[in-house]
């Protein structure tokens, strides 16, 4: 015999959008009755929705650590990579040789390489997003100068390792 409460608690789910779902699943299974948690995580399994181990799904984690304290890697998907070539103009070279002359910072060119990591790190967020990663661990920048004809260019790499993550027990 079919349970009514269980049939009434699937169709309330597979009624509800993929966020509902999750926003239901991050209540826990004391926050809803046994039956509906049931429901909910056949639901979730159906659909094939990957869950990340936090509230707010659309964040990814990047750090330089090989782990993130309280969380377990439950699978390593893949290395990835995202390159940012920055090319300094001629004003920002001419000003960058004179602080080098005088000493100093070059502000203008710290604030050029400040844009590229950020570029880097959002292209890193992106790549492990469609692999349907948590995290990227292990992440390290690697820069280069390139010159050419006169000009310089500089070269910013940012490397790490896309994860899945489970919260530890």
């Amino acid at each position: 015999m079919i349970d009514p409460a269980l049939s009434r608690a699937n169709e309330l789910c597979r009624s509800m959008t993929d966020t509902q779902l999750v926003a239901e699943f991050f209540k826990g299974p004391e926050a809803i009755q046994e039956v509906a948690w049931r429901a909910l995580d056949a639901e979730i399994r159906r659909r094939e929705l990957r869950v990340r181990p936090w509230n707010d799904q659309s964040r990814i984690l990047l750090t330089t650590a090989p782990s993130i304290d309280g969380f377990r890697v439950v699978e390593t998907l893949e290395i990835i990579c995202a390159e940012c070539i920055l090319g300094l103009s001629f004003l920002k070279d001419l000003a960058a040789s004179f602080t080098d002359v005088v000493g100093g910072r070059s502000i203008a060119t710290e604030r050029s390489m400040q844009e590229a990591r950020q570029s880097c790190m959002r292209e890193l967020r992106r790549a492990a997003k469609t692999l349907s990663g948590d995290a990227v661990i292990a992440v390290a920048f690697n820069y280069g100068e390139i010159s050419a004809q006169g000009k310089a260019m500089m070269l910013i790499v940012a490397s790490g390792t896309v994860v899945q993550l489970a919260r530890r027990d």
